[in-house]
């Protein structure tokens, strides 16, 4: 991803990078994709394509993206990620395993 003139387009979101790398080894049936910033409109997701939904961080909030196969409409529901002086105050990679490990097994 960098070399000693430049990063590469291909550059992660660090939190989403730790949580896909969890998730191959562990659910090594099911299929994930996670986005490049330069190259894909959806580079700062991490897509569950067994669950259909995307992950991704804001400031301060996980969110969990569905698409609908019936309309254009995109559900988002969100967890505010506890903070202090704009520190997290809990882990937003194990916070976001727990959400998914919901999914898979829903």
């Amino acid at each position: 991803m960098m070399t000693e003139k430049s990063i590469g387009g291909r550059n992660f979101q660090i939190f989403l990078k730790a949580l896909y790398d969890k998730f191959v080894a562990t659910y090594t049936d099911k299929a994930a994709r996670l986005g490049e910033y330069a190259y894909s409109g959806d580079g700062n997701k991490m897509e569950l394509l067994c669950v259909n939904k995307r992950i991704y961080f804001t400031d301060n909030v996980l969110a969990i993206e569905e698409h609908t196969e019936s309309s254009e409409e995109i559900s988002t529901t969100t967890v505010t990620i506890e903070q202090e002086d704009g520190i997290d105050t809990v882990d937003r990679v194990e916070l976001a395993w727990k959400e998914i490990e919901y999914l898979i097994e829903k």
